[in-house]
């Protein structure tokens, strides 16, 4: 999956440095996306951490994160001497449904309605080929289909540049691009 651009609109009160508080909320969107896109503790059978390294652990990186921009929404804090408030959550408490509304949405056409998470490739691939193989037309209705997003297959996973894959089966990407 990629995203394409993040715009978000905050309210952390009286800002006194806005560089640490546009840091924080762009930590707290990677946060959000991270989850909603790869993130995953995986086990084994018997209970044995699989990914227990940065090395298998998938999560965005720096490269991964496409152009954002902020805006706040200055309301002081009533109860707080200098009228702040705190910023690092506010971006993870938008980017988390945002992604996840996006990705349902372009998907519902096809008639996939829900997911586990994370929505990786390999994830949003089996949902979509799972309609296919009960015979339905996943293409037209993903390519023509209302909604703010659009989906459609590609071989190539971009998103938290996963490196593993099943043995012998492409890895697809669902693309979002705006409608």
């Amino acid at each position: 999956m990629s995203v394409r651009r993040h715009i978000a609109c905050d309210d952390a009160g009286t800002i006194i440095n806005p560089l640490i508080v546009d840091g924080q909320v762009h930590g707290g969107v990677v946060q959000g996306w991270g989850q909603a896109f790869c993130e995953q503790v995986v086990y084994d059978e018997q209970g044995q951490l699989l990914n227990a390294s940065y090395m298998d652990y998938p999560m965005p990186r720096a490269d991964n994160v496409p152009l954002m921009k902020l805006a706040h929404h200055q309301v002081p804090c009533t109860t707080h001497p200098l009228g702040v408030k705190g910023a690092g959550e506010s971006g993870v408490a938008g980017a988390w449904p945002a992604a996840v509304s996006a990705i349902l949405d372009a998907l519902r056409t096809a008639g996939v309605h829900s997911m586990d998470l994370p929505f990786t490739p390999q994830r949003v691939w089996q949902s979509l080929h799972s309609r296919w193989a009960r015979g339905h037309d996943i293409t037209a209705s993903i390519n023509t289909g209302p909604g703010v997003a659009k989906a459609c297959c590609m071989l190539l996973a971009k998103s938290c540049k996963l490196s593993t894959r099943w043995p012998g089966t492409p890895m697809p990407l669902a693309r979002l691009t705006q409608s």
